[in-house]
């Protein structure tokens, strides 16, 4: 299930969504650090 994908940054977006998808993706990296990784993510992301 993608939460805040990093694919979504080169979407054009309102500034606040943008703000929120770089906190989505902010905390996202600290999860990545220890359980996901980029092959898991990209499948999501459609990439």
């Amino acid at each position: 299930m993608p939460f805040g994908c990093r694919c979504y940054i080169g979407i054009e977006i309102s500034v606040p969504a943008q703000v929120a998808v770089a906190e989505l993706n902010r905390v996202l990296g600290r999860l990545h650090a220890s359980a996901v990784t980029n092959k898991d993510i990209a499948p999501l992301c459609g990439t």
